[in-house]
């Protein structure tokens, strides 16, 4: 398996089970710590500089399209799902950019586009969640001030 499917692979799989997760907040440390860990045993398992820059655009590669593929399938009418995808989004971005520190890595234009594109995916589910909050409070104000 190659770089790209098995980091793909690993980040729909997480992705894919979201809603059934518990402990989710414990799972969801261990998925960082195995994504960061996978990466990093990808990356700097080969001496020669070319490959592990070939490598990493392929682990990007690879999570651009779980990305792409879990974004479509988001449903935003159900707030807990929705609470459990940002802080997963989240998690993703931070992994992602602690490789954006990284001095070893050149090419670095990839990976900041996919946490730009991860950032306004978890700005859009912010919204959303901020817009359900909002109207069960204003439909609560609507009932208190009817009487």
């Amino acid at each position: 398996m190659s770089a790209k499917d098995t980091v793909r692979s690993m980040v729909i799989e997480f992705a894919k089970n979201i809603n059934e997760t518990e402990p989710f907040n414990t799972k969801l440390t261990e998925f960082k710590l195995k994504l960061k860990s996978t990466i990093t045993m990808l990356l700097f398992q080969i001496p020669d500089q070319e490959v592990k820059q070939e490598q990493f655009k392929d682990v990007v590669e690879g999570i651009n399209e779980a990305i792409v593929e879990i974004s479509k399938e988001i449903k935003y009418d159900n707030e807990k799902l929705l609470e459990r995808y940002a802080l997963f989004f989240e998690t993703l971005n931070g992994v992602l950019k602690e490789y954006l520190e990284r001095e070893d890595l050149n090419d670095k234009h990839e990976l900041s586009q996919l946490s730009s594109k991860i950032s306004k995916i978890l700005e859009r589910i912010r919204l959303e969640l901020k817009e359900k909050k909002g109207g069960i409070l204003k439909l609560i104000k609507r009932m208190i001030f009817r009487s």
